[in-house]
């Protein structure tokens, strides 16, 4: 039998001794076809990952934001993914209600990060709830994608409850009172970032008050200061007290119903949680407020013990001795101040934030003290 011996070495001989050269004129297309089986040879590499091998292998892709079904109130809202495949990701595109289009183009990236800002009006969308899915195209055109968000895009409400009570009664507290506590105020969530137009109170008329210690009614009000600030990353409260922002005159103060005050020249924006409350004067005497008799009686929403749900606390005060804390945690009660704010949104809508589901009529509040 030939021997036959191919390397890509550019001779392939076939050696026997005495053969008929026709023998060997038809042995020389089988060489030929042998050696062009074999072909060239590729470059090295891992295997499987050679020249003329296909790509099967699909990318992976999932979102970074949102990672979850979310609520919009925007008309806008951005999205981002991230993608890695073996060979090469050629692009990412984005679905939302099954389509990738908006206006007059496609919601494709090819650059990492991948991201889109959506908008609903260019897509032709209303109030409602969508699926949203990103898609990840490698450069061997295999395709994956994301688990289906849903996208709830809904008008922002009038007016945010942030919390409720059913089985509440109301009350009121005075300020100053005889533990000297100060900052009385309330934490807001707004559902997007927004600039605060107006604070509200609802004060009680300070003679059908009185503080509990000593049993004296309140004989007149007082001056009050009113103040704003963002809640800090441990989510309640600063370690000092705020710089007092507004004086309240005693003599502008309404009683009986809400007393509402233009802040708008503040110019003050919130992208997340912020506070708003009051205090006496930073120079006032405590001790000569007392000894006259006078303070401010904010009307409370007050739920009996045990009921409260301290994650629920939105009010919270300033004691000299225990520093800041939520009424939950100061008096075990929950308790929450009739502070209320309205503020505009980054959209130019409006809403009324409140801590707690509307609000009663001095005429309805029992004359008994919290302390």
């Amino acid at each position: 039998m030939a021997n036959i011996r191919r390397c890509g070495h550019g001779d392939t001989r076939i050696g026997s001794a005495g053969r008929p050269a026709a023998a060997l004129a038809a042995l020389i297309p089988l060489t030929l076809v042998i050696f062009a089986c074999e072909g060239p040879q590729g470059p090295p590499g891992a295997p499987g990952e050679g020249v003329g091998d296909l790509d099967t292998q699909p990318p992976t892709v999932r979102f970074t934001s949102p990672t979850r079904s979310d609520t919009v109130y925007a008309d806008t809202f951005s999205v981002a993914a991230t993608a890695t495949d073996n060979r090469g990701i050629a692009f990412v595109e984005f679905f939302l209600d099954g389509s990738n289009v908006m206006g007059e183009v496609s919601a494709v990236d090819s650059t990492a990060p991948y991201t889109w800002t959506w908008s609903f009006a260019e897509t032709g969308r209303t109030f409602g709830i969508y699926p949203l899915i990103a898609r990840a195209v490698d450069t061997g055109n295999n395709a994956a994608d994301t688990p289906p968000l849903l996208i709830h895009y809904q008008e922002i409400p009038a007016t945010e409850l942030l919390t409720y009570f059913g089985n509440g009664s109301l009350s009121y507290m005075t300020m100053p009172d005889e533990f000297r506590d100060r900052f009385f105020n309330v934490r807001f969530t707004p559902v997007t970032e927004c600039t605060l137009l107006e604070v509200q109170f609802e004060f009680l008329e300070p003679t059908s008050a009185q503080f509990l210690l000593s049993g004296d009614p309140v004989t007149a009000g007082a001056d009050m200061m009113v103040f704003s600030w963002a809640s800090n990353a441990n989510d309640a409260l600063p370690a000092e007290p705020p710089l007092d922002s507004l004086l309240l005159p005693e003599a502008e103060i309404v009683y009986d119903e809400w007393t509402d005050l233009d802040v708008s020249d503040w110019e003050r924006s919130f992208a997340g949680d912020f506070h708003v409350g009051y205090s006496v004067p930073p120079d006032a005497n405590y001790d000569q407020l007392l000894d006259q008799r006078r303070a401010v009686p904010i009307i409370t929403h007050y739920m009996e013990e045990g009921l409260g749900n301290p994650a629920l606390d939105r009010s919270s005060e300033y004691d000299p001795d225990l520093g800041w804390g939520t009424m939950q945690e100061h008096w075990d009660s929950e308790i929450q101040f009739h502070i209320r704010v309205l503020v505009e949104y980054s959209t130019g809508e409006r809403a009324m934030l409140t801590p707690a589901a509307g609000s009663q009529g001095a005429s309805e509040i029992p004359t008994r003290d919290m302390r």
